[in-house]
């Protein structure tokens, strides 16, 4: 048996296999779940995905129009004295 001592620990390969016996076995049960249960093929959800990140980006360059409209406007009321 092979152990790897770290001060107080004592770390066995049986320890460490189980480890990595874990990981993968949570990896490929995770994956197959995801796999199973997601609702889209992955050209549906990158099509999706950049239209909602183009509607998003669409949304903002208006909002930011919008805004820079008004400040322009508060700017030439007040170089013309308005408040």
């Amino acid at each position: 048996m092979i152990d790897l001592n770290l001060g107080n620990h004592i770390i066995t390969m049986k320890v460490i296999f189980n480890f990595i016996s874990g990981f993968f076995w949570g990896f490929f049960i995770c994956g197959g779940a995801a796999l199973v249960t997601t609702p889209y093929s992955g050209e549906e959800f990158q099509e999706q995905a950049k239209n909602w990140l183009d509607n998003k980006s669409n949304e903002w360059k208006r909002l930011r129009d919008e805004h820079r409209s008004q400040l322009e406007a508060q700017l030439f009321d007040l170089k013309r004295g308005n408040n």
